[in-house]
């Protein structure tokens, strides 16, 4: 299964619920590659592009991991890659804005980020891209109440589209509990 990356700083009832949308949009879009970036903190709504083809600009200080999986049709599953290209990286202004673009990475894919830093704050993020080249951006933002993450602004898609992917994602994991093993980093589909 694809496994979040996260800190002593992240909720674990929030990481489960990005794991569970990512998990389930990916089921359901099936890109090639898959991006998942985990930003040092959380982040507004500013940072979806006015633009599809902008790579939102995080400084590289902020990110704290960065994933690439590519889909394997003989196994069926999304097998972590080392050929990803860096997405943030340090780079003057004008290079961010000639080089830094969504399909100059490679298309189809699907880009994620999401916040850490929730165990403090009370709140988190997700930003993706699941429709590279063809799709648009999404953005969500969480807020905790008790141990629940409560979707709180939802831009370029619904709660309801949210709520099925993380559906489609808890029935990938309980499929592969009933199984009784779990891909290393890897996302199954049937």
């Amino acid at each position: 299964m694809i496994e979040l990356h996260q800190t002593d700083e992240d909720d674990i009832n929030f990481t489960n619920r990005m794991r569970k949308i990512v998990l389930g949009a990916l089921l359901l879009y099936k890109p090639q590659e898959v991006y998942v970036v985990h930003i040092d903190n959380w982040f507004d709504w500013k940072w979806l592009p006015f633009s599809l083809e902008e790579l939102p600009p995080f400084s590289p200080n902020r990110v704290l991991d960065q994933q690439h999986f590519t889909w394997d049709a003989t196994t069926s599953a999304y097998l972590p890659s080392e050929r990803g290209e860096i997405l943030h990286k340090a780079q003057a202004t004008s290079e961010h804005r000639n080089q830094r673009r969504l399909s100059k990475i490679s298309a189809p894919t699907s880009f994620v980020w999401y916040s850490g830093n929730t165990r403090k704050n009370d709140a988190g993020s997700l930003l993706a891209y699941f429709r590279i080249p063809d799709g648009e951006g999404s953005y969500v933002a969480f807020k905790r109440k008790s141990d629940l993450w409560e979707i709180k602004r939802v831009i370029g898609t619904t709660e309801p589209e949210l709520l099925r992917f993380e559906e489609h994602g808890q029935q990938q994991l309980d499929a592969v509990d009933v199984l009784g093993s779990r891909p290393n980093s890897a996302c199954r589909t049937h």
